[in-house]
This record gives structure tokens, sequence and C-alpha cells, in this order.
């Protein structure tokens, strides 16, 4: 299981740079989990500085989750050389993920394909898999869209679940989806469990719950390539995407039982946790308290 975390506060109409933060935890042959990551994220334009500070951390660590080409550019930025040397260099072989920008909305736009296409092949000694999010047009476009994908690239591309009203958002919604995809390429689904939340899909009140949900998903999608770990600042069912960090918003604050299930969940499945929060030293203490 792999754990990382990101601080999604940055403005998701900009073009310029985002520097982020991540930690990641994974275990390998039934060990212990231990902490892999603390790592800044790259993305497109980003400072040497920032090289430097993601070069110590893999090093020391790994890297998981980055925006190669910032949060609107379709055209991914390819990783330092340096940097790309070094993480196959890693002994503990931490997958990159790589999250495509959310301007690319492949179920309204047929020319968002070849964006997409971009960030498949992108990194590909490196790239487990790419995450997208499902866009706003309908299930059936996206689902032909999606048939379209080469099948010559390696990585698997995960399909996020929604907040709002958009596509995602509803279990049926996610159903239509998968049953209008009729590709052999390699596509499994990331669960956002805010987005979880926000969309009325899950309160995470009780360990049945969440297992009837993971389920569910499971049965529509197959075992999610991903799971995005972030509480809410938001009420449930209130259709906003606002993450908060783990145990400070409306989902973790009381009882974080369901959080340790959902952990157990990752770890006997092998799926990486993944936190969009504004605290990462606070979601990292914490997961360090589950495991």
């Amino acid at each position: 299981m792999s754990y990382c975390c990101h601080d999604d506060s940055h403005d998701l109409t900009s073009s310029t740079p985002v520097y982020e933060r991540t930690f990641t935890y994974k275990t390998l042959g039934g060990k212990d989990p231990r902490m892999v990551s603390v790592s800044d994220i790259f993305c497109s334009g980003s400072k040497s500085t920032s090289h430097k500070s993601l070069l110590r951390s893999i090093k020391e660590d790994g890297c998981v989750q980055v925006f190669t080409g910032g949060t609107t550019g379709w055209s991914p930025t390819r990783l330092p050389s340096s940097i790309v040397k070094q993480m196959k260099k890693s002994t503990r072989q931490v997958p990159l993920y790589i999250h495509c920008p959310f301007t690319i909305d492949i179920s309204k736009n047929d020319k968002a394909i070849g964006g997409l296409q971009n960030y498949l092949k992108s990194e590909p000694s490196l790239n487990k898999a790419c995450i997208l999010h499902m866009g706003y047009g309908t299930e059936n476009k996206l689902g032909t869209n999606l048939s379209e994908l080469s099948i010559n690239h390696k990585t698997t591309l995960l399909l996020e679940n929604s907040a709002g009203k958009n596509l995602g958002s509803s279990i049926e919604s996610i159903r239509k989806v998968y049953e209008a995809i009729d590709s052999s390429y390699r596509i499994s689904v990331c669960l956002d469990t805010q987005h979880l939340y926000a969309s009325g899909l899950c309160r995470f009140e009780s360990s049945e719950e969440v297992a009837t949900m993971f389920d569910t998903v499971s049965n529509i999608c197959g075992v999610p390539g991903a799971i995005h770990l972030n509480d809410s600042k938001v009420e449930y069912c209130s259709g906003k995407d606002r993450h908060e960090s783990l145990r400070e918003g409306h989902i973790w604050y009381e009882s974080h039982d369901t959080l340790i299930d959902l952990v157990d969940i990752a770890l006997q499945y092998d799926i990486p946790l993944i936190s969009e929060t504004p605290d990462p030293v606070t979601d990292r203490e914490i997961l360090s308290h589950l495991v």
C-alpha cells in the first residue's frame, strides 16, 4: 500500500506551476507498512530548488503523484533526467502516478483524447497510472471516447469519482460509464473519499457501509487502482469538492473507526492512498498511528 499526500488548495484555473508535498507509505512482501516518501511534486516550469528538494526526497524515500503539466496543460513536461535516474535506482520501487489536468474532459471534447494520450505515454518507464476526472459531459460520450484509446500504452487509466453533479457522482453514473467502455485498455477507478461523502455515496459511519461501498464499486470497475484519502470541509451530500485534513473534517472528526477500516482494505488489496489535504504533516502522523 502506498500513501501520498498533496495540497489541493491551488487555483484550478491557473496555468502556473503547482508545488506540493507528498507522503507515501508502502507495504512490500507482507512486511509492516513503512514510510517511503516525503517529496515535493514536480510540475511544468518548476524551479531548480523544487527539483533539488524532490531529488533529496527520492533518495531518501520515493515519489508517488505528480502534475507534470500543471493543472491545465494538455502537454506534460518530462521529469528532469536526474529525477528519473534516481527513481529508477530506488530499491523501494515506488510507482509514479500522474494526475491529468482538470481541463482534459473527453466526455465533452473529442480533441481532449489527444491530450489524454500524451499523458498516458509520458514517463513510460516510471508511470504506473494516470488519474483523470470524468468530466461534465455524458457517460456514453466518455465511454465511447475511452474506447478509442490506444492499447499500446503500458499505463493504467484511473477514472476519479466526482463530488458534484458531473459524471461519476453516483453509482448509476459510474456504472453507465464503464458499461459504455468497449476497449481492452486497462481502465480502473480512483475513489476519492471526500467526493464519495459530498456526493452522498458514503457517510463512512460504519464498517458495513464502507465494505458495501467498496464491494459495489469493485463489482462495477474492478478493485480501485488508488484511493484519494481526504476528509471533508463540507457536509454530507453537499455536492461540493472541498478537502480537509484527516480528523479535521465532517467525515472523521468524531471517530476514525471507518478510517481504520479503509486503511485495512487498502492494505488487503495493496491500493495506494493519496491524500490531497491542506495539512500533510498531520495526516502523516495520523496514518503512522493507524498502520
